[in-house]
């Protein structure tokens, strides 16, 4: 038995077919291993391309079904939209209130990396080595990387690929590896200088400011 748990407009789009296509997110139960086609009808509404998949072993799947609002609503406007799910033979429809969202806006994905400065881990942990047993006891996890290598991993990046930018959020963790390593503090003014790295947060001790 398949069935439409439940149905959700987004401000995301993608391509379809060659359209540009809002998406809205449906979560759709069934047999585990089924295949299935989604799509969107409704007045106005178009859904260039289904969406396929196949329903998990735990019973469900989120699949993000396409479609274009070919009345030209404005952004925010609400529009009655059927889904139409088929898969084995079986097949379920509901029908929704969706709302249209604004296409033409760009994400920006910025790279940088984060630490609680000892919460997890001592301080002296996070800037070790990467080859160094840093853990206490008999802990010997080595699967997440120091802040030392985060840095030197941006560096990398940035020698290699003129157009990638980072952020470094930890002054705490820059300025071990600024001590450690000088002869790399020209490099880093460098990036600073074109734009390549942006030093976030003024304070070496990072106030908690749960604790009120």
């Amino acid at each position: 038995m398949l069935e439409i748990r439940s149905i959700e407009s987004t401000m995301l789009f993608t391509e379809r077919a060659g359209r540009l296509c809002q998406v809205a997110r449906v979560v759709v139960g069934g047999p585990p291993g089924q295949a299935v086609v989604c799509r969107i009808d409704g007045p106005g509404l178009e859904c260039p391309e289904p969406w396929h998949g196949v329903i998990g072993r735990t019973g469900h799947v989120t699949a993000e079904v396409g479609f274009v609002d070919r009345a030209g609503r404005a952004a925010g406007e609400e529009v009655e939209a059927e889904l139409v799910l088929e898969g084995g033979g079986a097949s379920a429809v509901q029908w929704a209130v969706l709302r249209v969202a604004e296409p033409g806006w760009t994400m920006y994905m910025v790279s940088h990396f984060h630490y609680d400065p000892v919460w997890w881990n001592t301080q002296a942990a996070y800037t070790s080595g990467w080859d160094e047993v840093a853990w206490a006891g008999d802990r010997r996890e080595t699967f997440q990387h120091t802040g030392l290598v985060l840095v030197e991993a941006h560096m990398e990046r940035a020698r290699v690929d003129p157009d990638y930018k980072f952020v470094l959020a930890e002054v705490d963790y820059l300025k071990p590896f600024w001590d450690l390593y000088p002869d790399r503090r020209a490099e880093i003014r460098r990036l600073v200088a074109h734009g390549t790295l942006e030093i976030v947060g003024g304070t070496y001790n990072e106030p908690n400011t749960n604790l009120t």
